[in-house]
């Protein structure tokens, strides 16, 4: 039996989808317990595991692909996983920052910003490059 508490399991389980849903949108009922159980620190039950993704689907994180589970291992279309740093699902972009704050260190310059050769330049240093005047 797992000592992790059911609030506890369900976070693994949404960290599990927002890690999933990078590369795909899709994800059946045995590849995310072998998920689950592969980021867990401890030995956890199968049904423990299956009862934690049901109220993460009844959240609204998971729906059925094709509208309705029809056996055991049904595959699932990831809705909405969340923050993929706590699992949470955030309203806004600003509802994210204020609950992951001291997360966000590790990111490095936004994409499009900056290039191997340094920052982007403004327009008007890129229009002086190129022909002498």
């Amino acid at each position: 039996m797992s000592s992790l508490e059911p609030e506890e399991l369900d976070a693994l389980v949404r960290r599990t989808l927002a890690a999933q849903e990078q590369n795909s949108r899709y994800i059946s009922s045995k590849k995310l317990r072998r998920l689950v159980q592969e980021r867990a620190t401890e030995d956890l039950s199968p049904q423990a595991i299956s009862h934690s993704a049901k109220r993460v689907r009844e959240d609204g994180y998971l729906r059925p692909w094709g509208g309705k589970i029809r056996s055991a291992n049904t595959t699932y279309v990831i809705t909405s996983a969340g923050c993929h740093r706590c699992g949470e699902l955030h309203k806004s972009m600003a509802g994210a920052i204020y609950c992951c704050d001291e997360t966000f260190d590790d990111i490095g310059p936004v994409a499009g910003t900056q290039s191997i050769r340094g920052p982007t330049p403004t327009i008007a240093e890129a229009n002086g490059r190129g022909e002498p005047q």
